[in-house]
């Protein structure tokens, strides 16, 4: 029966469409329309937050942030229980003038039949909104369904969405949310904001199957990944396409390192901003480079399953006459080798891969937003897994002819399965085959060190006592390490990496490169 009605209904629109229009009698009665409000039912109705990566952030002012006028009270429960109408809330965040912006409206047939619902959009007031319709077409007694319906405002301000219009059967209704006591909404009411830029990256690296978590909550927009040897430096290219209407004018970024308890040596990520703020403003559809260099450098010291490996396989760690060159290889071990064989074909399967992980983050702003003090914010997660590459076993030093120099003798292990060289600053260049171990002679300068603070003598402060001489032991180690320039490189790859003795050095190794403070 409702059926037949419908059909009937849809004969007579084909001639006449339904309109919201009054009907005026001959006798002058009007009869006012009546839109179909249960066809399909609405249940809810929310405003949508912006996605992540394109939400407008106000920047702090010197009196702080979002701060609120209205009362000079903290708390009054007059405002609180005073609810009224719980559409006409304010939703706590923002939409930007042209962008695309979603309310979701949970609706569900209650026809046993499909309904086609046509130009379905939104009825706002206050700020000029295009509204972008939708069709859509649901089962019979269909339950609960998500739709989406979207618009651009195109005006800044404060917008209401006061209901929607459809058209079914041939009839258009607008149907007010004033006029449907039963339909829940997180508020109705939101602030437009001046339109911004809108960033778009793209990177030379491959992406990542490892998405990053954030402790701040901020979404990662995309994720890439890279595979280097420890020592290993690359050019991490990024593209960035302003996508937006409006010129991108203000660009900060920064980095930071999570999700690691590796120690790391030097800068991690690095860049030079300047170069890409020469190529602003951005306009749109334009593209600006950003290069940020990435340099692995973890602890070179030799771990203490690979002494025990090494010592298993008869190489001697723990000392050498200089007679006898330090010049053996590793054979591989069946009995430690992983059931991946790609893993297995490691020479003497000492090659540990670490991971590094971080998260640049873009801050831009241009246009009417950013005269308004509104940025956005884009993140990169960075994966990095890290294999190593040389090791030093033994560090130990032995006198030379004038009392200002030694000789600092390194014990070094290939853990790659290539063949490398190893070279320090006035040395010959060391060739190491695929975990082969040798111990190289590096004649250097006594360092005076006079620069670094002495530790407290005052016991009571122990705990900054021990952490003061941690960063001397390590300011000592970071210039021994550049007068030293320790460079090695994969013979078929031609390329120079480094390596660092920062986390090598003990207590009397430097005690033996330290200058005497009297000289005979």
């Amino acid at each position: 029966e409702k059926k037949d009605v419908t059909q009937s209904l849809e004969s007579y629109t084909a001639k006449c469409p339904g309109t919201m229009e009054l009907i005026t009698l001959p006798d002058g009665l009007k009869l006012p329309p009546v839109p179909f409000t249960k066809l399909p039912i609405v249940r809810s109705v929310k405003l949508l937050n912006l996605p992540t990566s394109l939400r407008p952030h106000k920047m702090k002012s010197l009196l702080g942030q979002n701060v609120s006028t209205k009362s000079p009270f903290i708390y009054s429960p007059i405002i609180a229980h005073s609810r009224g109408e719980e559409r006409n809330k304010k939703i706590d965040f923002q939409w930007v003038q042209g962008d695309v912006c979603e309310v979701q409206l949970m609706v569900y047939n209650p026809m046993p039949f499909e309904l086609r619902v046509e130009n379905m959009g939104l009825l706002t007031t206050g700020v000029e909104f295009e509204s972008l319709p939708a069709a859509l077409s649901l089962p019979a007694e269909s339950g609960l369904y998500p739709v989406t319906l979207v618009g651009v405002p195109q005006t800044t301000g404060q917008i209401t969405v006061n209901g929607y219009h459809t058209s079914v059967f041939g009839v258009f209704s607008d149907c007010l949310l004033d006029n449907l006591p039963g339909v829940k909404t997180n508020g109705c009411t939101v602030e437009v904001i001046p339109a911004l830029p809108r960033l778009q990256i793209s990177t030379s690296l491959p992406r990542s199957a490892h998405t990053l978590q954030p402790s701040s909550g901020d979404e990662i927009s995309t994720n890439v990944s890279v595979q280097l040897y420890n020592g290993e430096t690359q050019q991490l290219i990024i593209k960035l396409e302003n996508i937006g209407t409006e010129p991108l004018e203000k660009l900060e970024v920064t980095a930071k390192t999570v999700n690691t308890k590796e120690k790391l040596y030097g800068d991690f990520l690095s860049w030079k901003l300047e170069d890409t703020l020469s190529q602003f403003p951005l306009k749109p559809g334009k593209i600006a480079t950003f290069t940020v260099n990435i340099k692995v450098k973890l602890d070179f010291s030799c771990q203490e399953n690979l002494l025990q490996d090494l010592s298993d396989d008869g190489i001697s760690v723990s000392g050498l006459p200089l007679s006898s060159p330090f010049r053996q290889v590793v054979k591989p071990r069946v009995e430690t080798k992983p059931i991946n064989p790609q893993e297995s074909s490691k020479v003497g399967d000492f090659s540990h891969v670490k991971t590094l992980e971080a998260i640049l983050n873009f801050k831009y702003s241009g246009g009417p937003g950013h005269v308004e003090g509104y940025y956005r914010n884009l993140s990169l997660g960075l994966h990095v897994e890290v294999e190593s590459s040389v090791f030093f076993t033994r560090v130990s030093t032995l006198p030379a002819t004038s009392t200002r120099q030694c000789h600092l003798l390194l014990d070094v292990f290939n853990s790659t399965e290539h063949e490398l060289t190893i070279s320090a600053r006035n040395n010959e260049d060391l060739i190491l085959h695929a975990g082969e171990c040798q111990r190289m002679a590096i004649q250097v300068d006594k360092f005076s060190f006079e620069s670094f603070p002495e530790s407290p003598a005052d016991g009571t402060q122990f705990a900054n006592a021990k952490q003061l001489e941690e960063e001397r032991q390590q300011a000592k180690g970071l210039e021994i390490n550049s007068k030293l320039d320790i460079c090695w490189k994969i013979i078929s790859f031609h390329k120079y990496w480094e390596a660092s003795v920062e986390g090598v050095l003990n207590q009397l190794v430097l005690e033996h490169l330290q200058l005497a403070p009297l000289q005979w």
